[in-house]
């Protein structure tokens, strides 16, 4: 990126300003130099620990690079500092999810959506932990809000699926799946799960 350089630079020229180093690290996480926009990212928390944004950046790296704990840390630190950010609750309940921490993977998920009711990311993620929870009723409504807020999602038609398996509702699953695959036709899960309906309802 053009931009990288120039922001380097601001680096040099201004080395206790937080946000030089912040955009800095944004810069290069767009590049997607992750490592160093990790350590960018670091060195504007030193200067500025107070800072939600920062800690919510170090956490959505650890979060994509599947460090849970670590991710954890930062979102619950993000959320001490700030505690109205409905994508860090997001983020945060995916975290919990990942370490078998359903209960307040949901609690997050909620207070995601209480915060921001449009959020279709996050009640596509509370169907999911729901699902895991066995509740597939309340699973069911969670996609079916994330399709009514965001209806080109692949993942929420092939969770609403697998969750439609579970009740027992064929027709709809296969529906849902195909919905899937419709909008994504490379979804390998996707065609697994509708081969899997369609060999229960035997249609070979």
């Amino acid at each position: 990126s053009e931009a990288i350089p120039l922001l380097e630079r601001a680096t040099e020229l201004a080395p206790n300003d937080a946000n030089a180093w912040i955009n800095f690290g944004a810069a290069l996480q767009q590049d997607e130099k992750i490592a160093d926009a990790k350590m960018m990212y670091e060195k504007a928390l030193e200067l500025n620990p107070q800072s939600a944004a920062i800690s919510s950046n170090l956490g959505a790296i650890a979060k994509d690079a599947g460090e849970w704990e670590t991710a954890l840390q930062y979102f619950e630190k993000a959320l001490e500092i700030e505690p109205d950010r409905a994508e860090v609750h997001d983020n945060l309940g995916v975290a919990l999810k990942e370490l078998g921490r359903l209960e307040e993977a949901e609690a997050n998920y909620n207070q995601a959506i209480a915060l921001k009711p449009e959020f279709a990311e996050a009640h596509n993620n509370l169907g999911v932990t729901l699902h895991e929870l066995g509740r597939f009723d309340e699973a069911e409504a969670s996609y079916t809000n994330a399709i009514a807020l965001k209806p080109n999602v692949s993942s929420a038609y092939n969770n609403l699926g697998a969750t439609l398996i579970e009740l027992g509702r064929l027709d709809k699953a296969k529906a849902s799946f195909t919905h899937a695959i419709v909008l994504s036709p490379d979804y390998a899960e996707a065609h697994s799960n509708l081969g899997f309906v369609l060999l229960k309802k035997g249609q070979h």
